[in-house]
C-alpha cells in the first residue's frame, strides 16, 4: 500500500490542480486523477 496525506499540484501559472488531498492504493489498485 502507498498512501499520500495531504498533497497537491499548483501550475507554473499558479493554477492549483489538487489541493490537500489524500489517498491510498493498495497492491494491485490503479488509481487515476
Amino acid at each position: 500500500m502507498i498512501r499520500f496525506e495531504q498533497v497537491g499540484k499548483r501550475y507554473p501559472n499558479g493554477h492549483v490542480g489538487l489541493h490537500e488531498v489524500s489517498f491510498r492504493v493498495h497492491r494491485g489498485e490503479i488509481l487515476f486523477v
